[in-house]
C-alpha cells in the first residue's frame, strides 16, 4: 500500500504495476483508456484555530498576506485550490510548494 498523488500512480496502472488507486480527479488528467468509478463529493472548507477567528470570522481575504504551504504538484484538486486562492487576493509569492507532513510542521 503507498500513498502518493493519484497522477504519479497513472503509469504505474497503465503498465500494469498497479490494479487500482484511489485518489481525485482533474480536467488535464487523461484517462480515457482507464475505468473511473466515481466514489463520492467532498466539500473543502478552511479550517482555523479559535485563537485566530476570536477577532471575527475567518475568510481567504482575510489571510491573503499569510504563507500558505501546498504539496509539490498541480494535479487533482490542488489546480482548482490554487486558483481559487489567487481569486482571492492570495498571491502565489505566498505559496509555497513544499512535501512537508503534518509531523514537519
Amino acid at each position: 500500500m503507498y500513498e502518493a498523488q493519484l497522477s504519479s500512480f497513472l503509469p504505474a496502472i497503465r503498465d500494469g504495476r498497479l490494479d487500482f488507486a484511489i485518489g481525485t480527479l482533474s480536467a488535464e488528467m487523461k484517462l480515457q483508456d482507464l475505468h473511473v468509478e466515481p466514489l463520492f463529493e467532498s466539500e473543502f472548507v478552511l479550517v482555523a484555530s479559535k485563537s485566530r477567528t476570536c477577532t471575527g470570522t475567518t475568510t481567504l481575504e482575510s489571510l491573503k498576506n499569510e504563507q500558505w504551504v501546498l504539496p509539490q504538484t498541480n494535479m487533482g484538486y490542488y489546480s482548482e485550490l490554487l486558483t481559487t486562492l489567487q481569486r482571492n487576493g492570495i498571491s502565489i509569492e505566498n505559496i509555497v510548494k513544499n512535501r512537508l507532513s503534518r509531523d514537519n510542521l
